[in-house]
């Protein structure tokens, strides 16, 4: 993102690695919450704000990339057990936002453009923001490879099993893949050299291809021109996919439900997302008509959201 010629940068930080992010937008501030005293009538004293807290608040919007994809869908699995910081240099400034989380997201995309990732944020109970120091760069794109750290003592360049806050949630994958990850039991998956790792040099950016989604594993759809994929964190997490598309009498099943769609992100680099038990939020129509129709279509997503990549080098499974 350019000001006045200048690049500013937006990096996402966790556990002492650094993620810097390909975006177009940011709206991250930290603002004062409280309330209002009244104006006395006849008096000459205004209404006044009392601020009683300060939060962090405010969207980023962001392009996929294979140097970054990993980062961001691995913050929106585990946005309810751990924070992350945001490093902001805006070159009239240049600030840190600690210890934020995700509130909810939106990722989108038109037939043959970008796909846009939004992120809203918000606070925690541990939220601050501090400077940097005025000697500290705008930070660039590290060595290493991984967003999360796996320790293990026997085989350093292999990942035994996958800790958060000290505890495994990973065990050693039963296919053989002695230096893999892989799930037991849980909603992550991963496996991948540590030493090989996930490209962080990779920046090519993914297109969408609206001719690619697909229902039921088999039924191809004609055209979807725009998707919209929405997630909101409360107690529980909702999530929602809007179609955009020509109507046409093969475009869904007779039924108002859609048990596995698959939206491809790259195929070249073996990434997709798989939704499943999709209810249709009103009914599904169709229409005789001459001409092309547009239209949309919105389904409540009532079972799992899981994000795959799959090539040579890594396998990774996320289910949200």
């Amino acid at each position: 993102m350019k000001i006045q010629g200048r690049d500013c940068t937006l990096t996402l930080a966790k556990d002492d690695e650094y993620y810097p992010l390909p975006y177009s937008e940011e709206t991250v501030r930290q603002r004062s919450k409280g309330y209002f005293l009244p104006a006395v009538i006849g008096k000459r004293n205004r209404e006044k704000f009392v601020a009683t807290r300060q939060v962090i608040e405010g969207c980023f919007v962001t392009r996929l990339d294979y140097s970054c994809i990993l980062a961001l869908f691995l913050l929106l699995f585990k946005n309810d057990i751990e924070s992350f910081d945001l490093y902001a240099d805006r070159i009239f400034e240049k600030i840190i936002y600690k210890n934020i989380k995700v509130k909810n997201f939106e990722l989108r995309a038109e037939n043959g453009e970008a796909f846009k990732l939004r992120v809203d944020v918000e606070s925690t109970e541990n939220s601050y923001t501090k400077d940097w120091p005025i000697n500290t760069p705008s930070l660039e794109i590290p060595r290493n490879n991984q967003l999360f750290r796996a320790r293990t003592v026997e085989e350093p360049k292999k990942c035994d099993a996958f800790f958060v806050n000290g505890s495994s949630i990973l065990g050693r994958s039963s296919r053989g893949m002695t230096n893999g990850w892989i799930a037991s039991g849980s909603a992550l998956a991963m496996t991948g050299s540590m030493s090989g790792g996930f490209d962080r040099l990779n920046h090519r950016t993914y297109h969408y291809d609206g001719h690619l989604i697909s229902i039921n594993n088999n039924k191809t759809i004609p055209l979807i021109y725009r998707f919209e994929l929405t997630g909101t964190y409360t107690e529980t997490s909702k999530y929602k996919l809007t179609l955009y598309y020509p109507l046409s009498t093969e475009f869904f099943p007779s039924k108002n439900s859609i048990q596995k769609l698959t939206i491809p992100i790259d195929i070249k680099d073996g990434i997709w997302l798989d939704l499943y038990d999709l209810e249709a939020a009103g009914e599904l129509v169709d229409i005789n008509c001459a001409d092309t129709v547009l239209a949309s279509q919105s389904f409540r997503v009532k079972s799992n959201v899981v994000f795959n990549i799959r090539n040579e080098k890594d396998f990774y499974q996320i289910v949200l």
